[in-house]
């Protein structure tokens, strides 16, 4: 399977913009398959399954279905190597990290939390001249619980020089922001274009660490929507005994509401989606070997408004030129986040550097516009 997607040509005449990776591995596989004689040995059904389980796994790693992943852009991405790391507690300690360095320089700062940005007015044609204008209002956290139900009387304009654009690609895809003037027709065929992924968990805290030093492992099925991957995660957050099923591609539909074009569906509820995972933990450790977990919490990244989705990835019919069209200013209007990152895209690290790339070019716009007025 790693040999047949690791080996191809990617400048290959046969693959296009409209190959995905099920087209090129389908043909690749039977390729490996009908030559390697040891396979042979085995039953097909049974071959399928590891093929399945291999293929979440990919899909998981990408964001995207292999039917929508574009076979002409796999090289895209660009490893940095090393191992996989999590931010220790929140991601809100990030934040934390960030305005205590700020304080620490003596740097005046207001980083405001509940607000809806519902439009930006900016200037295209100019990088420091007629400044923005950011409509926001606040969250009304008292609707009900509903943390997305705006406040209808506490809109306000911030008014800045430059704003930097960070909402995910979904929230582009979604138009829930209203750009004045209205983004540039290119800038909407790139954000159409590339896939925003979906990626969800379900989180298992138990009393004892009954799978023993196990890091990874899972079950293959005949079903893709019902294969299992599980992750020991219970150093990176600090307790006893914490499982992580990754559930991507059909996996990951199967537990949201929502389908792919906005529309309502029926989905495993956190009840039904928890009970399945210990199921599958019981097949694989016997019934009397998995408690109930203490602890549980199930992901919807698609239905989550600030996200619609978990992160990008390359699509078929998108191209490369297409992530730096997105990245790409539009006068005093920058933006940043994974999706505007070529070859990091997908990635926390990716969103990180890209939001260091349009600080620095805020900078040096300042610091031009400082030495045009000293020579003015």
């Amino acid at each position: 399977f790693y040999k047949a997607l690791e080996e191809y040509e990617y400048d290959d005449p046969k693959i296009t913009s409209s190959t995905s990776f099920r087209d090129l591995l389908t043909d690749r596989l039977q390729l490996e398959m009908a030559s390697d004689s040891r396979l042979a040995r085995f039953d097909s059904n049974a071959l399928q399954r590891v093929i399945n389980y291999l293929v979440h796994k990919t899909e998981g790693y990408e964001g995207g279905t292999f039917e929508e992943l574009a076979a002409s852009l796999a090289y895209l991405y660009n490893n940095m190597g090393g191992p996989d790391q999590i931010v220790k507690g929140t991601y809100g300690s990030v934040l934390d990290a960030l305005q205590s360095r700020i304080n620490e320089k003596s740097l005046s700062t207001d980083i405001q939390l509940n607000k809806r940005v519902l439009g930006i007015e900016y200037n295209p044609q100019s990088d420091s001249d007629g400044g923005v204008r950011v409509t926001v209002t606040d969250m009304d956290g008292s609707n009900g619980g509903d943390i997305t139900a705006l406040s209808t009387t506490s809109t306000e304009i911030l008014h800045c020089d430059y704003c930097v654009c960070t909402v995910p690609l979904g929230v582009l895809k979604q138009r829930q922001i209203n750009f004045i003037p209205p983004l540039p027709q290119h800038r909407i065929q790139a954000i159409d274009a590339i896939g925003m992924g979906l990626l969800n968990k379900i989180i298992l805290k138990f009393d004892t660490c009954f799978w023993g030093d196990l890091k990874q492992f899972g079950m293959g099925h005949d079903d893709p929507a019902c294969i299992k991957t599980f992750y020991d995660c219970s150093s990176e957050v600090d307790a006893e005994a914490v499982l992580i099923q990754f559930l991507a591609g059909e996996a990951a539909d199967r537990v949201e509401f929502i389908d792919k074009n906005g529309k309502g569906k029926p989905g495993l509820s956190d009840e039904d989606a928890i009970e399945d995972s210990l199921k599958a933990l019981q097949l694989m450790f016997g019934n009397n070997a998995v408690p109930r977990p203490v602890a549980a919490k199930v992901t919807r990244w698609r239905q989550d408004p600030f996200s619609c989705g978990a992160y990008t990835f390359a699509k078929v019919g998108s191209t490369a030129e297409m992530y730096d069209e997105i990245a790409t200013p539009l006068g005093n209007l920058l933006f940043a986040g994974e999706h505007t990152s070529k070859y990091q895209h997908s990635t926390v690290h990716g969103a990180w550097e890209t939001g260091k790339r349009e600080a620095n070019r805020i900078y040096q716009w300042i610091k031009k516009e400082q030495v045009k007025g000293a020579q003015a």
